[in-house]
Formats: structure tokens, C-alpha cells, sequence
């Protein structure tokens, strides 16, 4: 639930972050907290996205190895924060 404190209301106010919310809103109703998890949330989305159709480069272990890509379509994270680390795409 959104809380009424003036910073979540002002980040939310802004369209581009109010789409970004509403992608990622958990079937709970939890949200993600802050603009760094909703930029998290939003890259991770993006790579399941991509690997979901079968985009060829991120089945080449260069970019990412089978774990992250298992980690990016189960979803399961340590932290809102974190984006797959074990690949040149993002160190």
C-alpha cells in the first residue's frame, strides 16, 4: 500500500514512475520501495522479457551464465537491489 508521506507521493506523482510502480506491484500488493528497487525491478522485468522470447544474445554466457538467467525468471533475489552480477553486461 502506498504510503502518505510526501517522498513516495512525489516520486509517484511522475507518470514515468507510476507506470514503473504499477509493472511491478506484487500479486500481495506489496511495492517496491524507492527508485532504486523500481529501476531494479524495471532491468530485471526487461531480461525476462527478453530471454522469455529467445533473444539469442542473452543465451550466449558472455553477457549472462545459466544461473543468472535461472535467478531473472524465477525471480528470486537477495535484495530489491540486486541485478545479475556474473556476466560482462552488468558488473
Amino acid at each position: 500500500m502506498l504510503r502518505s508521506d510526501a517522498q513516495q507521493l512525489e516520486l509517484f506523482s511522475t507518470p514515468y514512475f507510476l507506470r514503473l510502480l504499477i509493472d511491478q506491484l506484487a500479486p500481495d500488493g506489496r511495492i517496491p520501495q524507492g527508485r532504486a528497487a523500481l529501476f531494479a525491478g524495471f532491468a530485471r522485468n526487461a531480461l525476462a522479457r527478453e530471454i522469455d522470447a529467445h533473444n539469442h544474445l542473452l543465451f550466449e554466457d558472455e553477457l549472462f551464465d545459466r544461473r543468472d538467467r535461472r535467478q531473472i525468471l524465477t525471480r528470486m533475489w537477495a535484495s530489491p537491489h540486486n541485478l545479475p552480477e556474473r556476466g560482462s553486461l552488468i558488473p
